[in-house]
């Protein structure tokens, strides 16, 4: 319940904070032309290709809103189906655990191994309707997060980027800026590294949870141990069960470490070439 009420109000708590930085930075020299000024400020990569119209203003500005929620609902649809299935590989750790030390027979380790390979089957007919979707909400989240650092660390400008290209106006960092910027900015990317990373490792829990019955298998006694439980312990071992992104790559902890990296590697990298222009440029 904590989970689905965090991915579901944390997008759009930040949707509300973007467009009331919005309202508040935008600048009231003629009440009559506010809502023209903010959207046009909000949305220059629409109007400068159509003229403005109010109508169309309002229908901008309900589809930027409902993209906001879509990505929130796509989310957590992959988390709320990676912690069910997660939870049934581990009701069937607990119930391999209860045979531990038995002696059973072949047909009853066949039993156990015909009941993991449905859990299985279960498991790739869940990748197959979400690997797609997963690959694009976590490009999306790394998006965020490498930009967000990017303006931290780089850009002599604020321009504040989150999904569906929604662009805050520029400004310098020796002019005025106001505190809405800052607390929208710091929350943008908060929220984005906090959903990235409950997405991750909640995608994670189907993989580690689906190799745990090889620890139970490692503790038969040898008057139990048959063909079926080579067979098994074979399954286990070779068979990678989890979500993928559009099957390129396994979500696994050693694939988020591996991108964790690389996020690290990006900020050091900014970090330097910042010092070189500096440097260059004083």
């Amino acid at each position: 319940m904590v989970i689905r009420a965090g991915t579901t109000m944390g997008q759009p708590v930040e949707h509300l904070s973007y467009l009331l930085t919005g309202i508040i930075t935008t600048e009231r020299e003629n009440s009559h032309e506010v809502f023209e000024i903010y959207v046009l400020k909000m949305f220059p990569q629409v109007f400068t290709v159509i003229t403005y119209n109010t109508w169309l203003a309002v229908l901008v500005l309900i589809v930027n809103s409902v993209s906001t929620l879509t990505l929130c609902f796509s989310d957590q649809i992959i988390i709320m189906g990676s912690l069910a299935l997660g939870n049934y590989f581990e009701i069937f750790n607990e119930r391999m655990k209860t045979h531990k030390g038995k002696n059973l027979t072949p047909d009853q380790w066949k039993t156990l191994r015909v009941d993991y390979t449905r859990l299985c089957n279960l498991a790739r007919l869940l990748n197959d309707c979400v690997c797609h979707l997963l690959c694009v909400s976590l490009l999306i989240h790394v998006y965020i997060i490498c930009v967000e650092m990017h303006q931290g660390v780089v850009s002599s400008e604020w321009t504040i980027f989150i999904p569906n290209s929604k662009i805050l106006e520029s400004r310098r960092t020796n002019e005025h800026f106001s505190l809405s910027h800052y607390v929208h900015a710091i929350l943008s990317f908060m929220v984005s590294s906090l959903r990235g990373c409950l997405l991750c490792l909640c995608s994670v829990k189907i993989y580690e949870n689906s190799k745990l019955p090889k620890r139970s298998l490692y503790e038969i006694p040898q008057q139990s141990f048959c063909n079926e439980v080579d067979f098994f312990l074979l399954q286990i071992q070779k068979d990678h069960i989890g979500l993928t992104g559009s099957h390129m790559f396994l979500m696994t902890r050693r694939f988020l470490l591996t991108m964790f990296g690389t996020i690290v590697s990006y900020e050091i990298l900014l970090v330097q070439m910042k010092g070189y222009n500096s440097r260059k440029n004083p």
